[in-house]
C-alpha cells in the first residue's frame, strides 16, 4: 500500500474540520503533520510509507512539545482553594468546566440554605453559587450532589439525603 500526496492533503482537510468541531489542539498538529507529509510527497514521490508514518509521528510530537514549551499556563488551573486565583474570579456560568472540575463535587453532601422549589434551587460551594436540580426540598435539609447537567456543566443534580430519624421511622419491606 502506498499513500500519495493527495491522500495526506485530504487527511489534512479532515483534521481541520474535526479541529473546528472539537476544538482540539492535537488535531491542529495532526493537520500540520499531514500537510507537511503531503508536500514532501509532492516533491519526493518515492518517499516510503514507513518514512511517511515515522515523519508524521515525529512532526506531531515536535509540535506538541514546542506548543507545551511556549504555551502560557491556563488561567483556570489555579489552586481551587486559592480565593485570589483566576478560577475563583470567574462565575461558574461564565466558563465551560471540565468534567473533572464538576466531578470533584459529585458525592459531596451539602446543607441547603434555600429550598429547592419546582425542581430548581441554588447552593453555595467554594464561594460560588451553583444552580441545582432535584426534587423539591426545604431549606436546612442535606442533599448529595450526584451529577451535573447543562451545556456549560453549570447545573448540579442533587438528591435529598435521608435523615437517620426518617430511616428509622420508615417501614422495612
Amino acid at each position: 500500500m502506498t499513500l500519495e500526496a493527495w491522500h495526506w492533503w485530504v487527511l489534512s482537510l479532515l483534521f481541520v474540520v474535526f479541529a473546528a468541531v472539537v476544538r482540539g489542539r492535537l488535531l491542529l498538529w495532526m493537520t500540520l503533520g499531514s500537510a507537511l507529509i503531503g508536500t514532501i510527497l509532492w516533491f519526493q514521490p518515492e518517499f516510503s510509507l514507513t518514512n511517511q508514518l515515522l515523519l508524521f509521528g515525529l512532526v506531531i510530537g515536535a509540535c506538541i512539545a514546542i506548543a507545551q514549551w511556549f504555551a502560557p499556563e491556563p488561567a483556570d488551573e489555579a489552586d481551587p482553594g486559592d480565593k485570589e486565583g483566576a478560577s475563583s474570579q470567574v462565575a461558574p456560568d461564565e466558563r465551560i468546566l471540565s468534567p473533572y472540575e464538576v466531578g470533584r463535587y459529585v458525592g459531596r453532601v451539602v446543607v441547603l440554605q434555600k429550598p429547592i422549589v419546582n425542581g430548581f434551587g441554588e447552593v453555595e460551594l467554594d464561594g460560588h453559587t451553583w444552580r441545582i436540580r432535584g426534587e423539591d426540598t426545604p431549606a436546612g435539609r442535606q442533599v448529595e450532589i450526584v451529577g451535573m447537567d447543562g451545556i456549560h456543566r453549570n447545573l448540579l443534580i442533587v438528591e435529598p439525603v435521608e435523615d437517620e430519624d426518617e430511616a428509622d421511622a420508615s417501614p422495612a419491606d
